[in-house]
């Protein structure tokens, strides 16, 4: 992946969010027009678990995009937050790193001292969400990242972790859940809400080099 310029990462996150935006909307069309209530049933639990696997998935992919971006930029480790020297050590692991336990290190080392190389991190192995993209791992990813966590994250803490996580698990889990259709088109309204948030947070943090120490 060569992510060189603004215009290429916003291309390109644009191409990503838009399928999944384009699956999403597929799905909910299908579960509005089907009159089965058994049929409705299984879709609704299939809607739930596909809204959060493209939470995660945008989430994972928009931010090896950003990291790849800032690659390209050819900055010195020591032009860049402290973050990235980690990233840069997590490197010569073998392993993926957990975005939490990085996280935590990002915050941990804030006043690390770094060298004049150019960094040559691999994006792709730096971003691990667990398959559980919770408002603390969230918190962490933009750790990481080195992007500004607003409050209006703060404000989607809440609904990310008891209604996007809460019902995934519950279905993940074999439980039995049941949802109106008004339900369904809220949290389908406010996950494409929060995608597009990601996607402006991650441009935001391009364009201003938050990158940047």
């Amino acid at each position: 992946m060569k992510v060189r310029s603004q215009l290429e990462l916003d291309g390109l996150l644009d191409n990503d969010l838009g399928w999944r935006k384009q699956e999403l909307a597929t799905i909910l069309s299908v579960l509005a027009s089907n009159k089965r209530k058994h049929e409705r049933s299984a879709l609704i639990r299939a809607a739930v678990c596909m809204l959060y696997a493209h939470w995660e998935g945008f989430a994972k992919a928009g931010a090896v995009a950003y990291l790849t971006y800032v690659l390209h930029q050819g900055k010195r480790l020591s032009e860049l937050k402290p973050g990235f020297a980690l990233l840069e050590s997590a490197g010569d692991f073998k392993s993926s790193i957990q975005a939490r336990s990085l996280g935590r290190f990002c915050r941990i080392f804030n006043d690390a001292e770094v060298s004049e190389v150019n960094c040559t991190f691999r994006p792709e192995i730096c971003i691990e969400t667990r398959s559980n993209l919770d408002s603390s791992s969230l918190r962490d990813l933009f750790s990481v990242t080195a992007m500004r966590y607003t409050r209006w994250w703060q404000t989607k803490e809440k609904w990310i972790d008891a209604v996007l996580i809460g019902r995934r698990n519950k279905v993940a889990h074999g439980e039995s859940l049941y949802l109106t259709i008004d339900e369904i088109d809220d949290m389908h309204k406010i996950t494409v809400e929060i995608l597009e948030g990601l996607k402006t947070d991650i441009m935001n943090a391009a364009t201003q080099s938050e990158y940047l120490k």
